[in-house]
C-alpha cells in the first residue's frame, strides 16, 4: 500500500510539472480532445455522404472549434474573466499552417485574440475519410477568448497564413453563468496557475 501511495504521490507531482506547449509544437499526434476528433470524422462523412467530394473534390482548409467553461465563480474570477477556446484547423497545404490569428467581431468592433498555445502535427493516416477530405496538415490553438466583455454574439474569425483571410468559423457567445456578478474585481490577466488548471481539464494535450 505504501508503494502504491508513493507512486500516485510521484504520479501527480510529475502532472504538476507539466507546462504548456509552446505556440507552433511540433508533435506526432493532434492536441485536440475527443469531442473534435468526433466533429471532424462526423464533418467528413456528411461531406462524403452528400457527394461533396465526387463533385467538388477535397476541400482546401476547415476550422472546427470548442470553447471551455469556468465551471464556478471563483475560477471565472482566477481567469481575469477570460476563458480558453480551442480552434482546431486542417489545410491540404502546409504552408497553411499555423493560423495568423483569431479574433472575434461584434457591435462593429474587432477584436484579436491572445495566442495562449498551440501544436502542428501531421495526421499519417492518409486512409481516413476525415483525411482525405480535409488534408493531412493540422493546427491545434488556444486562445484567450474575453468573456468579462459580456457580448450575446460574436463571429469568430481566423486568418490562415496564405490564400485566406477574414474566415468565419462560428459564433460564440460571452454570456456565461459564471461571473454574471457586475462588482467582481477581476485581475488584468488570468492567474497561470487557474490557466493551466483549466487547460489540463479541458485539453490536457496541450500541457507537455
Amino acid at each position: 500500500m505504501l508503494i502504491i501511495s508513493l507512486a500516485l504521490v510521484c504520479s501527480a507531482a510529475a502532472q504538476d510539472k507539466k507546462r504548456l506547449a509552446e505556440p507552433g509544437t511540433q508533435a506526432n499526434e493532434a492536441a485536440t480532445p475527443a469531442k473534435i476528433e468526433r466533429m471532424i470524422k462526423e464533418a467528413a462523412k456528411n461531406y462524403k455522404d452528400s457527394g461533396g467530394k465526387e463533385h467538388f473534390g477535397t476541400l482546401s482548409r476547415v476550422t472546427f472549434y470548442d470553447v471551455a467553461q469556468p465551471v464556478d465563480t471563483p475560477e471565472y474570477v482566477a481567469l481575469g474573466g477570460q476563458t480558453v477556446l480551442l480552434v482546431t484547423a486542417l489545410a491540404q497545404d502546409r504552408d497553411e499552417l499555423p493560423l495568423k490569428r483569431a479574433a472575434i467581431r461584434y457591435a462593429g468592433r474587432e477584436i484579436e485574440l491572445r495566442l495562449v498555445s498551440s501544436v502542428l502535427s501531421q495526421q499519417v493516416t492518409s486512409s481516413s475519410q476525415a483525411t482525405k477530405v480535409f488534408g493531412p496538415y493540422r493546427a491545434d490553438a488556444l486562445y484567450l477568448l474575453p468573456l468579462h466583455l459580456k457580448f450575446e454574439e460574436a463571429d469568430l474569425i481566423v486568418d490562415f497564413a496564405k490564400n485566406r483571410t477574414g474566415l468565419r468559423v462560428g459564433q460564440v457567445s460571452g454570456l456565461l453563468t459564471a461571473g454574471k456578478d457586475e462588482n467582481l474585481d477581476l485581475p488584468e490577466s488570468p492567474s497561470e496557475a487557474a490557466l493551466k488548471a483549466l487547460i489540463k481539464r479541458e485539453y490536457p494535450k496541450f500541457l507537455k
